[in-house]
């Protein structure tokens, strides 16, 4: 029977470097080369997420802005899907940078970046998510915002978010539109429309390939990944990932993703491969 497995990539799939192994890729290709659907379901945008897509050889749809996007690379997929919000709601929040002590702003769409910084210096993850190249972006100005976005991504200081937040809710709640602190002592806050989630991802795979709920695994460590988890019969948490998931999943790996911990569990503790 054919299975979905969806994936994501951050501190899953991918090791502390960044990186998929060989071994990983070899796995998931074998799951592939039977039938089985496997799904990339990420928070990063088509940007820094398509490349790794090629990497591991997939022929599935790339799922990114944690669900808001769904789309077959370089083909036409019936299934495909993006969920954004105006430009509009940014003027506001661009004429008063100082007021809500951002630093730095990213937003993405399927087809381009837009970026601006104030001197702010980034971690390698971070830089990933939050584009500053002017290689990678466009120079994002109130006279240059591109019709709509999937996601933006704002710079500010974690004490300085829950005002920012409020803000968001009090002025944009009546449009879905919510900021989401990354958490854990990142400055990231994310403004991306409210019943956007990765368990939406996962659903809209499920459909598009008839697969029975029994057959759904999901893999994740952070809680972005909360919705996929609970809502797939088989929600499986990384070892190194975020304790407070432990409730939702049904299993923890025995291995972290240092250790190919997502390919380890599915070959030799699922025997999917």
């Amino acid at each position: 029977m054919k299975k979905l497995i969806a994936i994501d990539l951050d501190h899953t799939t991918l090791n502390e470097a960044g990186q998929v192994s060989d071994y990983t890729i070899a796995v998931l290709q074998a799951l592939q080369a039977q039938g089985d659907i496997v799904a990339i379901v990420t928070g990063r945008s088509p940007r820094v997420s398509e490349p790794i897509h090629r990497q591991i050889g997939l022929t599935s749809p790339l799922m990114t802005f944690n669900g808001g996007l769904g789309f077959k690379p370089n083909t036409s997929w019936d299934g495909e899907y993006s969920i954004t919000f105006s430009s509009e709601i940014l003027y506001r929040i661009m004429i008063a940078f100082d007021v809500h002590h951002i630093q730095g702003i990213a937003g993405e769409n399927r087809e381009d970046a837009w970026g601006r910084t104030e001197r702010i210096v980034l971690s390698p993850e971070e830089q990933i998510f939050f584009p500053m190249s002017v290689k990678e972006r466009r120079l994002l100005t109130i006279d240059n915002l591109p019709a709509r976005f999937n996601e933006v991504l704002f710079y500010i200081a974690p004490e300085y978010q829950p005002a920012f937040v409020n803000f968001v809710r009090e002025t944009y709640g009546d449009q879905d539109v919510e900021a989401v602190p990354w958490g854990q002592g990142s400055s990231i806050v994310s403004l991306r429309m409210q019943y956007v989630n990765k368990y939406m991802a996962l659903t809209a795979l499920q459909k598009a390939y008839d697969i029975e709920p029994d057959q759904v695994y999901a893999f994740g460590d952070e809680m972005n990944d909360y919705e996929m988890l609970r809502g797939a019969a088989h929600g499986i948490l990384m070892k190194n990932g975020n304790r407070k998931l432990e409730p939702v999943v049904e299993a923890v790996t025995r291995k972290t993703n240092d250790e190919d911990g997502l390919a380890d569990y599915i070959e030799n503790v699922l025997k999917l491969v």
